[in-house]
């Protein structure tokens, strides 16, 4: 019982690092997508403003975490 336990507090300490991994991976992404000069969401919603036909609009909660709107520079 004992290795069992054993055993599986090692499972649980490879998953918690392999979780952070995933968050750092998702933080990091989420950052170039919608933070600093000319991220992904403010150039796609410039878009608009040059007229380009829009389906469907980006969610709003993302387009507000946008911290640099419409600055479609490089």
């Amino acid at each position: 019982m004992y290795d069992k336990l054993r055993l599986f507090v090692d499972d649980m300490q490879v998953l918690g690092t392999s979780l952070d991994k995933a968050n750092n991976t998702y933080l990091s992404a989420m950052k170039r997508l919608a933070q600093g000069r000319g991220n992904l969401i403010s150039q796609a919603e410039s878009f608009k403003e040059l007229g380009v036909e829009i389906k469907q609009p980006i969610q709003p909660q993302l387009v507000e975490q946008s911290d640099t709107p419409n600055c479609a520079e490089s």
